[in-house]
């Protein structure tokens, strides 16, 4: 009976033994699966970060990217509008200078004429100058001829008198 109680007592033991041994099993398995879970939860926990910010630096480098297409769209624009203005500044200043330029040529053309004008009316003048100064020659001429003829009549001498009128002809030629 002792023998059987001290395989009983053996055999309690073994078995608490062996409890103890499954339970520290489980404990270690329970930590073991514990630290790999936890593991495995960082190693998926990196891969998200991982993949966020991959998913980030696409985004940004795609953000980057459609701003860098807008500015070069808004830089297109501004150049042509630019180039739109600098053509119609060109165009402008081109009328305005056709616009002088006739202005000016209208205003030698009116210069042109008041100066033909006034020409003209120098040429009339001398013209009437002349004609009124040969119709005096005229008037003296007869005059002349006319007191040459009575001195002849009187039977004087016409000398002194057609050597003052040939004296005055070289004067005035």
């Amino acid at each position: 009976a002792q023998v059987e109680r001290l395989a009983r007592l053996q055999s309690s033991n073994d078995a608490r033994t062996q409890r103890q041994v499954e339970e520290l099993e489980n404990k270690v398995r329970a930590a073991e699966k514990a630290r790999h879970d936890r593991a495995r939860a960082d190693l998926v926990a990196t891969h998200i970060s991982r993949q966020q910010q991959l998913k980030w630096k696409a985004d940004r480098k795609m953000q980057d990217k459609l701003e860098q297409d807008h500015f070069a769209s808004q830089l297109g624009e501004l150049n042509k509008r630019l180039r739109e203005e600098e053509l119609q500044r060109a165009i402008d200043a081109r009328k305005e200078r056709e616009r002088l330029d006739d202005y000016l040529f209208d205003q030698m053309a009116q210069r042109q004429a008041e100066e033909l004008a006034e020409r003209k009316a120098e040429v009339d003048e001398a013209e009437h100058i002349n004609q009124f100064l040969a119709d005096e020659e005229g008037i003296f001429q007869q005059y002349a001829q006319m007191c040459v003829q009575e001195l002849k009549d009187e039977g004087k001498t016409t000398k002194p008198i057609e050597l003052l009128l040939t004296r005055k002809e070289k004067l005035f030629d």
